[in-house]
Formats: structure tokens, C-alpha cells, sequence
């Protein structure tokens, strides 16, 4: 899912009842290379909105789509008759 998304959404947050906000700006690692986090108290609706925007439940959403995917594979598993090139097509689509 990551990687469908803009860089501009593609950033980890974590929201605390519209009052602050983490974003962590820089994912640390295994080899011991340090990250960057940011707590902000004032324009958490900016980060509200592009949270929104992936996970809420518009359009382009990140349920949306998962719901139209799953209305095309899950009758393809329980009859067991997986296609492939239909599935291509559904996750084109989306």
C-alpha cells in the first residue's frame, strides 16, 4: 500500500485526539543509523487531512479499494478459480 501513495502521504504518523501530533520524519535501523521524530501541537489538521485522505473513507481510500478488490477475488477463492489476468485487471483499476 505504501508505495501507492504520494511522498507527501507516505510518512508514519500517529495522531492524539487532534491536539498533537508524531511524525517521524526519519526511520531509524537495524545497522544503529538514528531517526528523526517531530511533535507538533499546532497544525494538526494538515496531518489529520493526509491521513484522511489514505485511510478515511473517500473515494481513493485505502478501504475503498481493498472493498472493491475483495468484491472481485473473494467468489474467485471460495469457488477455488483464481484468474489471474482479472485480478491484473481489478488491481489496475484501483
Amino acid at each position: 500500500m505504501r508505495d501507492w501513495v504520494r511522498a507527501d502521504q507516505a510518512v508514519d504518523v500517529v495522531i492524539f485526539a487532534a491536539a498533537a501530533v508524531l511524525v517521524e520524519e526519519e526511520q531509524g535501523d537495524a545497522d544503529y543509523n538514528r531517526g528523526r521524530s517531530s511533535v507538533y501541537f499546532k497544525g494538526v489538521e494538515r496531518w489529520i487531512g493526509r491521513f484522511e485522505s489514505v485511510w478515511g473513507h473517500g473515494a481513493d481510500s485505502a478501504p475503498r479499494n481493498l472493498q472493491a478488490y475483495e468484491a472481485i477475488v473473494r467468489p474467485m477463492v471460495d469457488a477455488g478459480a483464481w484468474d489471474d489476468d482479472r485480478v491484473a485487471r481489478t488491481v489496475d483499476t484501483l
